[in-house]
């Protein structure tokens, strides 16, 4: 009955499958529900990488591509507050990739840095550009495809679309196509991106030779490109008012970090915690959850007894501590689905 559909959530082994897999199908939802009410949207992304910056572009991609906004959740978001330096340190500076992923992650990087017209920022988007060249000839024939870095872009942003609305033609429905996504529509005119996208979806050959592993060991203008497209993301979801779910246990054994109070819960929000000093504009939406708990073992008086137990090993006071938690507390009830069935 769909009078009692209030949200959908997916969850997936995003490595292999990518936010413009799912994109349209939420997209439809959202669409036939739209008389009834606006349907909440929770999305699973960002726990589960080959790299950090296929972790950070997947959340980018679900918020682009799914048009989230103020009310839906992303559920992890673990690349989102992953120290890049302390994340570079544990890798040895070496980033194992696909091929097609790492071409993907340099367009997207330089897209999304291009955005601020920061003029400190032009030695980094040369750096992105001179590498996107360099790895995308190994996989497109230049001289036969003739397109640009910003053709590229505009063929990822027209991945959000149903694959049939380029291969076959004819699609009418109107959640097929991310229209309302004004990136996308300048995209949509770009020839050279279509073809770009026909390529992407139906070249065996590239498909094939996208999967090839590449060994890559980024220079400093990456890790820096890559803290600063981190910055731009988080404060696109602050200002689009996205609630991220954390799960710091479930983080905690699946994730690098080693200690709980590294975990992203943390970088999100520092609501009360004086010793980060955190301006009010860094605070993200959370809220504290369990994860599946047939595997973690976990409910939620042990989830935030683990918050509580990381505060004060770090040395904090229990009004401190009892301020932050019962803030998290307050958070996690203006964030639930339900509220849009009492607004009817």
């Amino acid at each position: 009955d769909s009078d009692k559909i209030i949200g959908i959530d997916a969850a997936n082994y995003e490595i292999d499958c990518r936010p413009e897999v799912f994109a349209p199908f939420f997209r439809q939802q959202r669409y036939v529900m739209a008389e009834k009410r606006r349907l909440g949207i929770t999305y699973h992304v960002g726990e589960w990488f080959d790299t950090l910056c296929s972790g950070i572009r997947a959340i980018d991609e679900t918020i682009e591509f799914m048009n989230l906004g103020r009310g839906d959740r992303l559920g992890h978001a673990v690349a989102l507050g992953v120290n890049v330096e302390n994340y570079c340190s544990c890798k040895r500076n070496l980033c194992v990739i696909s091929l097609q992923n790492l071409i993907d992650n340099l367009a997207w990087m330089y897209h999304t840095l291009s955005q601020t017209n920061e003029k400190d920022n032009e030695n980094l988007l040369g750096y992105l550009k001179n590498e996107f060249c360099r790895y995308c000839f190994k996989l497109y024939n230049q001289s036969q495809y003739n397109f640009t870095i910003l053709d590229y872009i505009d063929a990822w942003l027209l991945r959000a679309d149903m694959p049939e609305v380029y291969l076959c033609g004819g699609v009418k429905e109107k959640w097929a196509v991310n229209k309302e996504n004004e990136k996308h529509n300048v995209a949509s005119e770009n020839e050279a991106a279509k073809r770009l996208l026909k390529e992407y979806l139906q070249n065996k050959k590239i498909i094939e030779q996208g999967k090839e592993l590449i060994h890559f060991k980024p220079k400093n203008e990456y890790w820096k490109a890559l803290e600063e497209t981190q910055r731009i993301v988080k404060r696109k979801i602050y200002l689009l008012e996205i609630a991220i779910e954390t799960n710091p246990s479930s983080n905690h054994k699946i994730s690098h970090v080693s200690k709980f109070i590294d975990l992203p819960f943390l970088s999100f929000n520092k609501f009360g915690l004086q010793k980060y000093a955190a301006k009010e504009n860094e605070n993200l939406l959370i809220s504290i959850n369990t994860d599946d708990d047939g595997i973690f073992q976990s409910d939620l008086s042990n989830e935030y007894a683990l918050v509580v137990a990381a505060l004060q090993k770090e040395g904090y006071s229990y009004q401190e501590i009892y301020q932050y938690i019962d803030h998290l507390r307050l958070m996690s009830t203006y964030q639930t689905f339900v509220n849009v069935l009492s607004e009817m």
